[in-house]
């Protein structure tokens, strides 16, 4: 079906702000499910440790936890790395701001904290709680302050039977790749039809490799719950992403914590919100907050933004990270919306890759239009939920189907070299792309 979008003038765009539907009303108790037994209670101890990619990875570190609702005070500890139980390093301690999530009739507290004045490239022990409920100390590591050789992670769809196949994935890539400076998710981390528990299982699945590494996530169609089925069916982004999330702020104003970028040392990765359904579907509303509905304007806001961060990249490699595929790859599928607006972009300022998932299967490719350069398209799945690859597509040179995967991505000053992993550690795909004489050249298609 095509898009109903419509090009907004320019000059009209820069004057809008986020639009809200306050008319819609808050989330109320009565506005969603009923209380249900959790199998993830909150209690009086830190859980849930977040570390999320920071603005400033060179001197920052952005964490976030839940406790109780009992719990009204929380701060992270902090010091430089030791090798024994005794320092003569100083303490230093940084309050965090508390934020309420109420879900399902009962309220939890979440934390944040941004560490800042940090030196780059180095080791800092943390902990995070109170005077009384502490979590363990655990490591964190800054960005260097300029280029060196790195690798990072990528993770496709969790999202099903998170408990029961998430936790290896997740463990089988902490182990191999122990080095990955950030881990990228591309959405559907939970189940859009679960309670609190589907979030309980993706942080026992991520675990201590979810505080140790930064992580970086785009939302997904199923990160946002049925908020109301009739008269329209409404989908409300979970309250606890607001809670768990503590992403960069330099994305648009009324998308914090889904649009923005991420600047590392050799690569800019720019995070998009592809969840349009309330402009192409009358009978369905997505907000991403009770008060704010996703609108035409918003829509056109995200790709103003976009082209901005596009053009002002001045690192070597360049990366978009978002949920819905610009080419899909299951049968009866269309994206036009991302080819319309975000594939022009993509393409004229030199996107390298772009990280996607929402098919549960993997493929990548470039457009079929192009003659063998980037922007490469990749989609991955990293959990139980599989589906069939329609192979007629013509933008797909390599696909799998019915297999968890993960990625890793190694960044050199004249390389990136992409590697799909499964569980038994062998490599299903891999191809490079050469940066040599200031031109990008393709090897493995």
């Amino acid at each position: 079906m095509k898009s109903k979008l419509i090009l907004l003038p320019v000059i009209y765009l820069l004057i809008i702000s986020a639009s809200s539907c306050s008319n819609h009303g808050q989330l109320k108790d009565s506005d969603v499910i009923a209380e249900t037994n959790r199998n993830f209670v909150a209690s009086d101890w830190p859980d849930r440790i977040m570390q999320c990619v920071s603005e400033n990875p060179q001197s920052e570190i952005s964490l976030t936890w839940r406790t109780s609702k009992a719990i009204s005070e929380g701060y992270a500890e902090y010091t430089k790395n030791i090798t024994s139980v005794k320092s003569d390093d100083k303490v230093q301690v940084k309050q965090a701001k508390i934020v309420p999530v109420s879900f399902e009739n009962h309220q939890d507290h979440y934390f944040q904290v941004r560490l800042d004045g940090l030196e780059p490239s180095s080791s800092y022990m943390v902990r995070v709680g109170n005077d009384q409920y502490r979590s363990e100390w655990f490591s964190v590591l800054t960005a260097p302050s300029s280029f060196e050789p790195f690798s990072f992670l990528y993770f496709g769809d969790v999202q099903n039977d998170i408990k029961e196949y998430a936790p290896r994935i997740f463990r089988h890539a902490s182990a191999n790749y122990p080095d990955a400076r950030f881990i990228l998710h591309s959405g559907d981390l939970v189940l859009s039809s679960g309670n609190d528990d589907t979030w309980g299982e993706w942080f026992y699945a991520g675990n201590w490799l979810l505080q140790q590494i930064p992580s970086m996530v785009a939302a997904g169609n199923s990160d946002h719950f049925r908020w109301q089925n009739e008269p329209v069916d409404k989908r409300l982004l979970f309250p606890q992403w607001h809670g768990s999330f503590l992403m960069p702020a330099n994305g648009p104003k009324g998308f914090e914590n889904l649009v923005y970028h991420f600047d590392y040392p050799g690569i800019r990765i720019i995070s998009l919100y592809s969840n349009f359904e309330s402009t192409t579907d009358n009978d369905r509303e997505i907000y991403i907050r009770p008060e704010t509905m996703l609108t035409e304007n918003m829509f056109h806001k995200q790709i103003l933004w976009l082209e901005e961060i596009l053009e002002s990249n001045t690192q070597p490699w360049l990366a978009v990270l978002m949920h819905h595929p610009v080419f899909t790859a299951r049968q009866e599928r269309d994206n036009e919306l991302m080819q319309e607006y975000f594939l022009p972009l993509f393409e004229k300022y030199k996107v390298d890759i772009v990280f996607q998932g929402h098919d549960h299967v993997y493929a990548r490719g470039i457009n079929p239009e192009m003659n063998n350069s980037t922007p490469v398209y990749v989609i991955s799945i990293a959990g139980g939920k599989m589906r069939k690859v329609d192979k007629s597509h013509q933008w797909i040179y390599q696909s799998i189907e019915n297999t968890q995967l993960y990625q890793t991505i190694h960044i050199t000053e004249n390389m990136l070299e992409f590697k799909a992993i499964d569980l038994g550690g062998s490599t299903r795909d891999k191809f490079q792309i050469i940066l040599e004489n200031n031109k990008k050249s393709l090897k493995g298609f």
